[in-house]
């Protein structure tokens, strides 16, 4: 037994356990119109978000999300470096009175169609928070960007979904969050919580439309520990305007497309 937990033991007064919530919620969200719309293999590949469409599309997910029907609103944001996911989520970070969390490991699947043929190079929170005042300049990457692969087939994509997500839920502390990202990775994110061995065809994950919300929970036990995530909200759009309601643009992972849903 160390020093440290030794004097823990003798004297746990000195430190306080703090108390876990009964639940916990991942809330993955997708953007909503952009700009321009990315023709894959061709570009753009870092549009902003469409004004007024996209702007009003990011305000429909922050009330969504702010005073949540759930009873759990995201305490932390976390956000792709691509201009569309960080402008949604700061959109959402103002509602909420948040920052905004860049986190490299939820960005664009990293492939030559949705990137561009050059070697992609993640806007840093400095750069970013010129232009939207809620990122937090001092955060950095769980999964650095020395860890991303140039480039990542799907398996690939999978497994730094996967553990980024347990990085970022592990250091939240049992407190809910918000990802902010694309539809690629907002699968294999989903993917990652399902329980399913990163198995995309026995996935619930549908395509993925924009402004869609997915929700995991998962709840405290008797032990004081966590259980397993329960999908309770599955890219949702109800919140959406107009015929956005209904799932406009959906997008799917090719692994997605055979699953029984």
């Amino acid at each position: 037994m160390t020093f440290q937990r030794m004097f823990e033991h003798c004297f746990p007064f000195a430190f306080p356990k703090m108390k876990k919530p009964e639940k916990q919620c991942v809330w993955i969200a997708r953007y909503g119109l952009t700009a321009y719309q990315l023709v894959e293999g061709y570009g753009p590949f870092d549009s902003d978000i469409a004004t007024p469409e996209g702007i009003i599309h990011a305000q429909s997910l922050a009330e969504r999300l702010k005073g949540s029907e759930e009873g759990v609103e995201p305490k932390r944001i976390f956000a792709s470096p691509f201009i569309r996911a960080t402008h949604t989520a700061h959109i959402i970070a103002r509602y909420l009175g948040l920052k905004v969390h860049v986190e490299d490991g939820i960005m664009e699947w990293l492939t030559p169609d949705l990137v561009g043929k050059e070697h992609y190079t993640a806007r840093q929170p400095e750069e970013l928070n010129k232009l939207y005042s809620t990122v937090d300049t001092k955060y950095r990457s769980v999964y650095g960007a020395q860890r991303l692969l140039m480039w990542e087939n799907e398996k690939e994509l999978f497994e730094r979904a996967h553990d980024v997500i347990n990085l970022l839920v592990d250091s939240a502390q049992g407190e809910s969050i918000l990802l902010c990202s694309h539809a690629p990775c907002a699968q294999a994110l989903a993917l990652a919580l399902e329980n399913v061995d990163l198995d995309p065809s026995k996935s619930k994950i549908p395509a993925w439309p924009l402004g869609g919300v997915t929700m995991f929970v998962r709840y405290l036990n008797e032990d004081g520990e966590y259980g397993d995530w329960n999908l309770e909200i599955n890219c949702c759009t109800d919140h959406m305007p107009g015929s956005y309601r209904d799932g406009e643009k959906p997008w799917s992972l090719p692994g997605f497309e055979n699953a029984d849903q």
